[in-house]
């Protein structure tokens, strides 16, 4: 398994890319997955995330169908189906370390 790139985008750069990237490095480590994860805002996402393995979002955003390893994380924030965003993310995560 690789070292994978993750980032992580919301409105800002700060508040829920930043909380939602410890959740994810947790979830990374409990399923001995090594991660390096980075936070950015809206505006700094589209232009770098072909350098990364997986990317993630709180926001809204489309993603080109090329882009594989992608979803919209909000649910970890709000609470709201966060369990199965939960395993989502681990099956992503999962998913790029094996290719």
């Amino acid at each position: 398994m690789k070292n994978l790139k993750v980032i992580i985008a919301c409105g800002s750069g700060a508040v829920t890319s930043t909380m939602c990237a410890e959740i994810v490095r947790n979830l990374a480590k409990d399923n001995g997955i090594t991660v390096n994860v980075t936070t950015c805002s809206a505006m700094e996402f589209a232009p770098q995330i072909k350098n990364y393995d997986v990317k993630f979002t709180t926001m809204p955003y489309k993603f080109d169908a090329s882009e594989k390893h992608t979803m919209n994380i909000f649910p970890l924030i709000t609470g709201i189906n966060a369990a199965a965003c939960k395993e989502k993310i681990v099956e992503i995560l999962k998913e790029a370390a094996e290719e």
